[in-house]
């Protein structure tokens, strides 16, 4: 039995490949922390009431099967004296996997609810009643990091030889 093994002999190329890749990882992986973060960071908290709010069910495009749950809630908050609607925000990763985990996130937030949302003060239009960051955005800056400390090993290496 024949074992077939693909190797690239130019550490240069290795390298290249390499930086491809920490590149992509790093450059989604600060994407998703940063848009993720913002509201962490830059958003205004502010008291609001839930105007809507049950579950949406998104179907595939083509075949028509369920794609996933998404928890639609909405809420109205005032900033200097002008109203607002905001939503419940989901991160990048976040189709719920079943639809009973996504009644128990809609039945948290019942219409008339008094919530605290976070608003950002340069667009007090957008705001949000959670601010999470996806366990995802987590994993990949971790592997950004594995790739990046491989690259800096591998052109230690290339240095010395």
């Amino acid at each position: 039995m024949t074992r077939f093994k693909v190797t690239i002999k130019n550490p240069l190329l290795n390298m290249a490949l390499l930086g491809l890749f920490a590149v992509a990882f790093g450059g989604s992986g600060l994407y998703l922390l940063i848009s993720e973060g913002r509201a962490f960071v830059l958003f205004s908290s502010v008291e609001g009431v839930v105007t809507s709010s049950h579950v949406r069910v998104e179907r595939e495009q083509w075949g028509g099967g369920i794609s996933g749950y998404y928890p639609d809630i909405d809420f109205r908050y005032e900033v200097n004296g002008r109203v607002y609607t905001g939503r419940y925000q989901l991160s990048h990763w976040s189709a719920i996997r079943g639809h009973e985990a996504t009644r128990k996130i809609v039945l948290q937030y019942p219409v008339g609810t008094k919530v605290t949302g976070y608003y950002d003060p340069f667009h007090p239009s957008t705001a949000v009643i959670s601010r999470k960051i996806h366990w995802v955005t987590w994993v990949v800056l971790a592997f950004f990091l594995v790739i990046a400390s491989q690259l800096r090993k591998m052109y230690r290496e290339y240095r010395l030889a």
